[in-house]
């Protein structure tokens, strides 16, 4: 009887400490293959906010740094300051990053407090004076949702958040103690992300596409995936380089067409397809414009044309 009191004491234990980790730190959301290096360019992609690649808890409100390219990023969380008081926020990234915070814990009151549109090291706070917030006043034991964006383009790339607790405070990164993650993913990610790029769909005789699949190493970036392309169905097409994340395929027709793209990291592979559509010829006037002129009326004005005689009365 003892032996199982003392399981059950060391599995409550347990529960107990994975529900408290996952009780504290921010919630990290993850768009890849997006082109660009500005803030539109991650909330208008087709897939924001509705389709992340990935979701991640951050101890603390940093992301990884020097984690991959051509991404964007949010982090969410709800704030719980433990004393009243005046605070003043930052935000440091690399490329463009804004950082948002809520007057309560509702999403739909934020106001946007620092923005970065250039690029800062990671924790460097007062590169450009957009970065810094102004004072806030925020009540002990309110939740305050706050969230921040990141769109990275290529080189470096991070995102942290920071806070100064008092006016002479200096800026430090909000720690987990004080943030709970919006939401908690259901299962940890591992392994291998992998994306194979957007529906790709253009006219006959356009044959050729370029496809570009993103891989991500979640365990350890610094270890980059192979990326191997397969083709799924359609008639036989020729993929230059399949070896390569990014790669020429040239299809022999119209036609719809999938290709796969496979990254590996040891023994660990996810995949990811990519459709490819490509349609009849366009009609031999499609795209082009009919221009018409009048000579010999005075004048420089658009109604000199539409009052002239010559012009014709539809």
């Amino acid at each position: 009887m003892n032996k199982l009191l003392t399981l059950f004491s060391y599995v409550f234990m347990a529960l107990t400490a994975v529900t408290q980790a996952q009780t504290s730190g921010v919630l990290r959301e993850v768009w890849t293959n997006l082109e660009g290096s500005t803030i539109p360019d991650l909330t208008l992609a087709d897939n924001f906010p509705s389709t992340p690649v990935l979701r991640t808890l951050d101890a603390s409100f940093a992301s990884p740094v020097n984690w991959a390219e051509r991404y964007g990023m949010r982090m969410r969380a709800f704030l719980t300051p433990t004393f009243s008081g005046n605070y003043t926020f930052y935000v440091s990234g690399d490329d463009n990053c804004e950082l948002w915070l809520s007057t309560n814990d509702s999403a739909a009151n934020k106001v946007r407090m620092a923005t970065l549109t250039g690029f800062s090291n990671p924790l460097q706070w007062t590169k450009f004076a957009s970065q810094k917030s102004a004072e806030i006043a925020l009540v002990t034991g309110q939740r305050y949702y706050i969230e921040a964006l990141s769109k990275e383009g290529y080189g470096g790339d991070h995102l942290s958040v920071g806070w100064a607790t008092s006016p002479s405070a200096a800026a430090t990164v909000i720690p987990g103690s004080v943030l709970t993650p919006f939401e908690v993913p259901t299962a940890a990610p591992t392994g291998v992300v992998v994306e194979a790029g957007k529906v790709v769909t253009q006219h006959a005789p356009n044959f050729v596409v370029m496809a570009q699949a993103q891989a991500l190493n979640v365990a350890d970036a610094n270890v980059t995936p192979s990326v191997q392309w397969t083709q799924v169905s359609g008639r036989a097409a020729v993929i230059a380089t399949p070896t390569l994340a990014t790669t020429q395929i040239t299809v022999p027709s119209a036609g719809t067409y999938v290709f796969r793209a496979t990254a590996t990291v040891g023994s660990t592979t996810s995949s990811d397809d990519l459709t490819v559509t490509i349609s009849p010829p366009l009609a031999p006037e499609a795209g082009k414009a009919l221009a018409e002129y009048w000579f010999g009326i005075g004048g420089t004005s658009v109604a000199s044309i539409s009052n002239s005689l010559h012009y014709p009365k539809y």
